[in-house]
């Protein structure tokens, strides 16, 4: 039992696939706007979370500390602030544990530094 294959009639392979009609121009512009906006709003659409959580627990707590260090605050009724301005920092600065502390956290910071970067320096593979 033989079987026949058609044979197309371009002889090229397969026969010509249907056309569709060409879209209307408005359609066309419509989907080369939302083109467009995918193209340029979708690298904003994925950084945007990470802005937003950078916004919600870096930026917004050290602003309003900042905003805190510059009022005398008491502890038991925080919603009674008053301004100081820069006395709280002037005052600091005359603190002689404020210093003790600067000094300690340098001296820290040191101790801890300088014998790693020496001993990657001695010993690079290890």
């Amino acid at each position: 039992m033989a079987v026949s294959t058609p044979t197309p009639v371009s002889g090229r392979g397969a026969p010509p696939a249907p056309t569709r009609p060409a879209p209307s121009g408005r359609g066309q512009a419509w989907r080369s706007r939302l083109y467009r906006l995918d193209v340029k709003g979708s690298p904003y659409a994925y950084v945007a979370p990470f802005f937003i959580l950078f916004f919600a627990f870096g930026l917004f707590p050290l602003v309003y500390t900042a905003y805190v260090s510059l009022h005398n605050v008491d502890l038991g009724s925080p919603d009674q602030q008053t301004w100081v301005g820069m006395a709280n920092y002037t005052r600091l600065l005359h603190d002689q544990f404020f210093w003790n502390a600067l000094r300690n956290t340098f001296t820290l910071g040191l101790i801890s530094t300088v014998p790693q970067l020496l001993w990657r320096s001695a010993w690079p593979r290890c």
